[in-house]
């Protein structure tokens, strides 16, 4: 993560779940197909509805009201319908917190919107912005950051029923696999598996890219292809498993067996040197 991520993040927060309402009141968001349609929330395979539910997002995310959110199911529809109707000057006071379970439904689908248009069947997997760009250069390049932005795009693709948009990921991580292992020889002098650091682009190449504080993260490729265990953990894809993600692993795992360091007096094997924030503990040693 550099500054921030732009699908990452904005999928990420929109794929967060449900609301709880005021007054102790639980509001249900609703979980619909792929289509990502929901009862009173319009189609957000539509590019028109996405960009008006980001518009209405930009414009109400921030301000209140002072409605009560209503239980059972027209919480959700009227809590926004109140929103819409008031003034302005009511519905923008800084004091207290939007109570909108509509809203937030809405925000849960557009996030499922992003993912399904940024990584689909026969595609790249999502980047750093998605498919969007305002000019032609992204921010950050529209590259793919493994520090934990290309993780954070797919944490809601199972739990949203979007698990075809994992589909490129297979792929991609093998060509990752097969560049990092010319970067585990040319930077480490090691013959055995890959390893790729905290950047990348479709060019695959696994060198540390750009400021160190960043790049500089032998074990950001590993973790990146933890999301392919991670597919089999939901799916129980022998077959996935077998093609896709233990030929990548066992990469991973070869490349570290060289890689890592003895500490005595604990006799336990560490990754030095790791500039970037710490991976989780299954890479850390």
């Amino acid at each position: 993560m550099e500054g921030g991520s732009g699908s990452g993040g904005g999928t990420g927060g929109g794929t967060g779940g449900s609301s709880g309402g005021g007054g102790g009141a639980r509001v249900g968001v609703p979980i619909t197909d792929v289509t990502g349609t929901a009862e009173g929330g319009g189609d957000l395979t539509c590019p028109a509805m996405a960009w008006e539910t980001a518009l209405r997002i930009s414009r109400v995310g921030q301000q209140c009201t002072d409605e009560p959110v209503s239980s059972g199911a027209e919480g959700a529809a009227g809590a926004g319908a109140a929103v819409a109707s008031k003034p302005a000057e009511t519905t923008a006071s800084p004091s207290k917190r939007l109570h909108d379970p509509a809203l937030i439904a809405q925000w849960f689908q557009f996030g499922r919107y992003l993912l399904i248009s940024s990584s689909r069947p026969g595609s790249q997997p999502a980047n750093l912005q998605g498919i969007w760009a305002d000019g032609p250069r992204a921010p950050w390049n529209g590259d793919y950051h493994l520090n934990i932005n290309l993780q954070m795009c797919y944490w809601g693709a199972f739990s949203t029923n979007l698990a075809e948009t994992t589909d490129p990921l297979g792929p991609w991580m093998a060509k990752l696999a097969e560049a990092g292992a010319a970067t585990a020889k040319e930077y480490y002098d090691i013959d055995k598996g890959w390893v790729a650091h905290g950047f990348v682009d479709l060019w695959m190449d696994g060198a540390p890219h750009g400021d160190t504080q960043w790049s500089l993260c032998p074990t950001c490729g590993a973790w990146a292809a933890l999301s392919l265990h991670e597919q089999y953990l939901y799916t129980r894809d022998l077959g996935a498993l077998a093609r896709d993600a233990l030929p990548v692993l066992r990469g991973a795992v070869l490349f570290f067996e060289e890689y890592l360091v003895e500490a005595t007096p604990e006799l336990m094997q560490h990754v030095a040197p790791v500039l970037h924030r710490s991976p989780p503990p299954l890479l850390s040693g």
